[in-house]
């Protein structure tokens, strides 16, 4: 999620990384670029888009969505909010640079330490978990 915010690093604002995660929902992180430094402005998190919504209503920021979500996103927010913007299609998927950037920034990471961080239970299990 962080990796995406370096790619729109000169945008004013708020970063919005949302990746979809089907069945109306996002996964999402806040993300605001100071001094040419990417701050983290909430965790990881999995959130429905209405949830989205009631998260954009109180901004006062403009916001830049970036992430193979933010189109769902920009689509179903962009008739009632003015502050919103669509990440250029250059700039909206995780690079290999990005990455890169952020773990050079980060100076201590270690590739063993690195791994992926699971946000919800798979759709199968949560099915099975309905009954």
């Amino acid at each position: 999620m962080e990796a995406l915010s370096v790619n729109v690093k000169s945008f004013t604002g708020k970063i919005y990384s949302v990746l979809d995660a089907r069945c109306s929902q996002v996964y999402f992180a806040e993300f605001k670029c100071e001094n040419n430094e990417i701050l983290r402005l909430c965790e990881d998190c999995a959130i429905t888009l209405e949830e989205l919504k009631d998260k954009v209503l109180k901004e006062k920021d403009n916001i830049i969505f970036v992430g193979d979500g933010s189109e769902i996103c920009y689509n179903y927010l962009k008739n009632d909010y003015n502050n919103i913007f669509l990440s250029d299609i250059n700039s909206r998927y995780c690079r290999a640079s990005s990455v890169g950037m952020c773990v050079n920034e980060k100076n201590a990471m270690k590739a063993e330490n690195i791994a992926p961080a699971y946000l919800r239970l798979p759709q199968a299990q949560r099915n099975l978990k309905k009954g």
